[in-house]
């Protein structure tokens, strides 16, 4: 079976766990279950703008995306107004979208506050950072 090259946009701090999943999952030969994982590794920088460029080559690789939608999939990460959108997952759906590389799917996660649906992964105007 050829592997897809998959993007996982997740969060890192509190979601990790369900990637590691995945890839244990494609490295178990009991599974039918293959990617090439197109995440990239952290990327050791402050800079907004390296951070993105990192990103979006990273989803040009890939194929597909998947989302990893937690309880903290929405939360408002502290430069969202020096990215553009509310958090890294959100940027991440958007430029799938550009990349088509993605539908998003009618998925849902929850949260403290209720249900999150892929129709709030929206950019933010930086000025209405929230």
């Amino acid at each position: 079976m050829r592997k897809k090259k998959v993007f996982v946009s997740f969060d890192y701090d509190h979601d990790k766990q369900y990637k590691f999943l995945l890839q244990a999952w494609d490295a178990n030969p009991e599974f039918d279950f293959v990617f090439e994982d197109k995440t990239p590794g952290e990327i050791n920088s402050n800079n907004v703008g390296r951070i993105k460029a990192g990103l979006t080559s990273k989803l040009n690789e890939a194929t597909h995306t998947l989302f990893i939608v937690g309880k903290h999939a929405n939360q408002l990460h502290r430069l969202r107004n020096q990215i553009g959108f509310v958090n890294w997952i959100n940027f991440e759906a958007y430029q799938s979208r550009e990349g088509d590389t993605v539908d998003l799917p009618q998925f849902h996660g929850h949260s403290k506050s209720g249900t999150i649906a892929p129709q709030q992964i929206q950019q933010i105007a930086p000025n209405r950072g929230q």
